[in-house]
């Protein structure tokens, strides 16, 4: 089937995708958490963490929080940096902490929620974004993208 971007044109693979989202939106209306894979957020969520995601829209975001949007058939959680306005739609940026550059804008409808806690090894700390941990989540990502260099592993 032909695809465009991230769309699918076959409806098999759109109602997968709907289904997913509303899955998704279901585990996070109940308070339940979702599990994290990657390391792109390391070390503040680490691979195997889980977090809890508290659904809002782009008035609740501030830059440095870390949010959930939805990206075709996927979810990515990274850090938000800003809104902006391109052609009339408002986008939004964001980066991974283990990253140089941010990723591609999203538009904002993709927002999905944005992390209140953390739980790692089954201790939960609430998912706190103020500027010296964001400073030090930036730090250690930039320090730790030697070491990236060497895996297979992608953030995406």
């Amino acid at each position: 089937m032909p695809a465009t971007g991230f769309f699918v044109e076959d409806p098999i693979m759109a109602d997968h995708v709907s289904m997913l989202k509303h899955g998704v939106e279901l585990v996070i209306s109940s308070g339940r958490s979702l599990r994290v894979s990657g390391l792109c957020m390391e070390p503040l969520i680490p691979d195997g963490a889980s977090v809890k995601i508290t659904k809002c829209s782009t008035g609740d975001i501030s830059p440095g929080d870390i949010i959930l949007v939805s990206s075709g058939d996927k979810f990515i959680l990274h850090r938000f940096l800003r809104l902006f306005n391109h052609n009339g739609s408002v986008m939004l940026l964001t980066k991974a902490d283990r990253r140089r550059r941010p990723d591609c804008p999203r538009p904002a409808n993709s927002l999905v929620g944005k992390v209140t806690a953390i739980e790692i090894n089954g201790k939960e700390t609430p998912c706190k974004t103020g500027i010296l941990r964001r400073l030090a989540s930036r730090l250690y990502g930039m320090l730790g993208l030697a070491v990236l260099k060497n895996t297979r592993r992608i953030c995406l």
